[in-house]
């Protein structure tokens, strides 16, 4: 489940994947039925990106460290793949 990306689009994220899981802020984690991998913000990162947004701005978004609901993790990931299609059009 590549999304339709091109292999040298997914050759430079597996790269800055690989960078930003080094240095502790993701993790990534095997998506059930599918050779591909989720990538999840760890505490370290949610805090990391926290600490950077506007402390006056009203959260918009909220945003979680681990895998919290496997279960709906392929659901999320074919959302994800119909808006990068859409995006492309």
């Amino acid at each position: 489940m590549t999304c339709g990306m091109s292999t040298v689009a997914s050759s430079i994220r597996v790269r800055a994947i690989s960078d930003i899981s080094a240095s502790g802020l993701v993790e990534t984690h095997r998506i059930p039925g599918s050779r591909d991998r989720a990538v999840v913000l760890t505490k370290e990162g949610r805090g990391l990106l926290e600490s950077h947004r506007a402390r006056e701005q009203e959260a918009r978004q909220t945003f979680y460290d681990g895998l919290r609901r496997e279960r709906e993790l392929e659901h999320d990931v074919h959302i994800y793949c119909a808006c990068e299609r859409a995006l492309a059009i």
